[in-house]
């Protein structure tokens, strides 16, 4: 801890004194940065004591992060990029683009209007098969429950049909337990078991539905593909059917789009995959593996890596640590 504490301090003089400004302008003038989010909620929000905190940023680290990218990066729309790869347009220096992952709700409700007072272009990936639904995926419908449900743990434990009976166990590693039971459970039981957990009624809608979707778009948004089920698609029954069927969903809710972007869902594929994915009619695509990708390698076929931005890294005693951000952010490694 006191090892963490010292670097931190480090981190903070290099930041203070502009020797790690210099460092990012040099290193990074020419990179691209592709920040990626899911969750963004305020506190007080009856959804937020059920989300997963690996996924969740409070409205006021996200607005934190806005921060640090207006001031060390120029914030680039996806067609701004999209021209780039296609045609060669020029980015501006440090060039880098908000994007978030699934399709929630709280992206709309909370995220676009901060985007939109800022100015700031962003990209939402939809999962298209649960767009509008109430509940969400069920592993964090699951994880919900175990976190909020009224139930008490031993009786969540048998309900999943499993978890480690440890009663002193950390609230989030006896939720992340139910949720590996239910996932042990073959599919026709573990609905079975949803629908049970769900029968105390459904709280705030978990996902955008289309006129949401419409919403973000106006507020200077793009919307773009993450699969139909959200299942990873190395793992789907039919790969190409999932991704055709979030195609089709994605011209019938948003109305014609020119080779809509699109992000793996899991992070997971292959380069049949990729290929399956281009084929069906999407343009950019953009991965889970960590990095920034050189503008000068930038192109329609090639794989765009992303930067996950997971705040438990940076909550600490004193609030959140922005000087450990900005090196996570600024040492990034660029891809080849």
């Amino acid at each position: 801890m006191a090892h963490r504490h010292i670097k931190s301090l480090v981190k903070s003089a290099l930041l203070a004194c502009g020797a790690a400004r210099l460092y990012h302008y040099a290193r990074n003038r020419r990179a691209l940065s592709v920040v990626m989010f899911h969750r963004i909620l305020p506190e007080d929000d009856p959804r937020f004591a059920g989300a997963d905190p690996a996924y969740t940023a409070t409205l006021r680290e996200f607005e934190a992060a806005l921060d640090f990218f207006q001031t060390y990066y120029a914030p680039v729309s996806l067609a701004e990029v999209e021209s780039a790869a296609r045609e060669g347009t020029t980015l501006p220096d440090h060039p880098l683009l908000i994007t978030f992952d699934d399709g929630w709700r709280d992206n709309v409700e909370y995220a676009a209007p901060v985007l939109e007072r800022r100015g700031l272009p962003s990209v939402l990936f939809v999962a298209t098969g649960h767009i509008g639904s109430d509940k969400g995926f069920w592993p964090e419908q699951a994880l919900a429950w175990a976190l909020t449900g009224p139930e008490s743990d031993a009786e969540k434990r048998r309900l999943a049909g499993g978890g480690q009976d440890n009663p002193a166990a950390d609230r989030m590693d006896f939720a992340r337990n139910i949720v590996a039971a239910f996932a042990a459970a073959p599919e026709g039981p573990r609905a079975v078991m949803l629908d049970r957990i769900a029968a105390h009624g459904p709280g705030p809608r978990a996902m955008a539905d289309a006129e949401d979707l419409k919403r973000f778009r106006a507020a200077g948004g793009a919307i773009a593909g993450h699969g139909h089920s959200h299942e990873p698609l190395t793992d789907v029954g039919d790969a190409r059917e999932d991704i055709q069927a979030c195609h089709a969903r994605l011209q019938e809710t948003m109305g014609q789009q020119n080779a809509p972007a699109f992000s793996f869902p899991h992070g997971r594929y292959t380069s049949e995959i990729l290929h399956t994915v281009q084929e069906a009619g999407f343009g950019l695509v953009f991965t889970s593996d960590p990095g920034m990708a050189p503008v000068s390698a930038l192109a329609q076929s090639a794989p765009i890596p992303r930067i996950e931005v997971d705040f438990r890294a940076w909550r600490g005693a004193q609030g959140f640590r922005a000087s450990d951000f900005a090196f996570y952010m600024m040492t990034q490694r660029i891809a080849a």
